[in-house]
């Protein structure tokens, strides 16, 4: 019904399915998806809504399985204090570890966190 009166687009459908089965995904143990989400949640987008707390969740748990990308993510969210009570030491030291583990992500924002003197608006 809200493809043929125009409330919803072709393309809106296609990324509702990519949500959709992300999810499943992500749900169902893939670390890679779960990394999606989280970034989808926390830049607002593929339709959904910006939403630190859910990002910082998605990031954690992949994290939490030793995926890179997770980590890195959780970093950045503690360092900033995005969904999270900002902790910027353990922020650093989860860049660090992802950037160990190989996350360019991770490496780049230690950059900026070290060569903005620990200046967290850069990271």
């Amino acid at each position: 019904a809200l493809v043929e009166n125009g409330t919803v687009n072709d393309a809106n459908i296609g990324q509702w399915k990519e949500v959709d089965e992300t999810r499943s995904k992500a749900m169902n143990g893939d670390l890679g998806a779960m990394c999606d989400l989280g970034g989808w949640y926390y830049h607002g987008t593929n339709g959904l809504v910006k939403n630190w707390g859910i990002a910082y969740s998605w990031c954690k748990k992949a994290a939490d399985l030793g995926h890179d990308r997770g980590k890195a993510g959780l970093g950045v969210m503690l360092y900033r204090g995005h969904g999270v009570e900002q902790n910027i030491a353990e922020g650093a030291l989860c860049l660090g570890v992802a950037a160990a583990m190989g996350s360019p992500h991770a490496a780049h924002n230690l950059a900026v966190l070290y060569n903005k003197g620990g200046n967290h608006a850069g990271c």
